[in-house]
């Protein structure tokens, strides 16, 4: 369903939206103090989550959200990790994250654990 420039669109994201998100990661490395770079994939991330029929609002609160989970995670000491590798959260007790069975799912209803969206 799409309804107007600014109404509710409900689609996939696309591949070619997906393609898009990929070439842009891989020029950040080129630019990484340019923030155009990074607005890119700001704008990228904001489409896809519209094509989902995510409202502002919600995306405002699962950003919210995350980040909360975030700080509640364990984390390694930055001081002492490699500066060029990403930093992973002590995942210990979390379970096997299993892949979506309805990969077209357009709804933003929350998965157990999120308060807003379906995957984090």
């Amino acid at each position: 369903m799409r309804a107007g420039a600014r109404g509710p669109v409900r689609l996939r994201p696309s591949h070619g939206v997906l393609d898009h998100f990929t070439k842009e990661v891989e020029e950040v490395p080129a630019y990484p103090t340019d923030f155009g770079e990074w607005e890119d994939l700001i704008i990228l991330a904001l489409d896809c989550a519209r094509r989902l029929g995510v409202e502002a609002h919600a995306i405002i609160d699962a950003v919210v959200s995350k980040q909360a989970r975030n700080e509640a995670r364990t984390w390694p000491d930055r001081r002492t990790a490699d500066r060029d590798k990403a930093i992973e959260h002590d995942r210990t007790g979390e379970g096997v994250r299993e892949p979506p069975t309805e990969p077209n799912r357009t709804s933003a209803a929350p998965r157990p654990g999120s308060a807003v969206r379906p995957h984090s």
